[in-house]
């Protein structure tokens, strides 16, 4: 019988090399994380680059765990066998807090509990650090796309000896 083994990766600018993570020996998570710039309103239609980005609290590693920890594959998608990708936008605001959470304004709508798990996972996030401008703390845009993708284990490979 073939298993299924869940990847998820979350795309956020810069490459990470990704994290492993077994639970009960059967599920593995590969989490490469890459992040983006942050955006500030300036102005009504206007925005402004970040100085200093916003950061989830203890890094992109923590970022992936949380992610890794918490993220649940929906079971109508699994049983479907249902993989897309989850643009989720949400504002860190100038005390750090997730607000705002929502679907990126324009992208389809994958169904199958994907969406809705995606938010779930992003409003539940601790605080951040938030972005500074010009030294100040400053709300501030952030997109995290979240791929969901199921992988099916090689059929070639040997079972494990209990």
């Amino acid at each position: 019988m073939m298993k299924l083994i869940l990847q998820i990766s979350i795309l956020v600018v810069f490459f990470l090399s990704f994290f492993s993570n077994s639970s009960s020996g059967e599920m593995k998570k590969n989490i490469p994380v890459q992040m983006q710039s942050d955006t500030v309103p300036s102005s009504p239609g206007k925005m402004k680059k970040a100085t200093q980005q916003s950061m989830f609290a203890g890094g992109m590693d923590s970022l992936k765990r949380f992610i890794a920890a918490n993220l649940i594959y929906p079971d109508s998608a699994l049983k479907y066998e249902i993989e897309a990708s989850v643009n989720v936008r949400f504002t860190v605001d100038k005390h750090g807090a997730v607000r705002d959470v929502h679907l990126k304004p324009k992208d389809p709508v994958p169904g199958f509990g994907l969406a809705e798990e995606a938010i779930r996972v992003v409003s539940s996030m601790p605080k951040w650090e938030p972005a500074l401008l010009k030294g100040k703390p400053v709300a501030s845009y952030k997109i995290l796309p979240i791929v969901f993708r199921l992988e099916k284990e090689d059929a070639a490979a040997p079972a494990p000896d209990n």
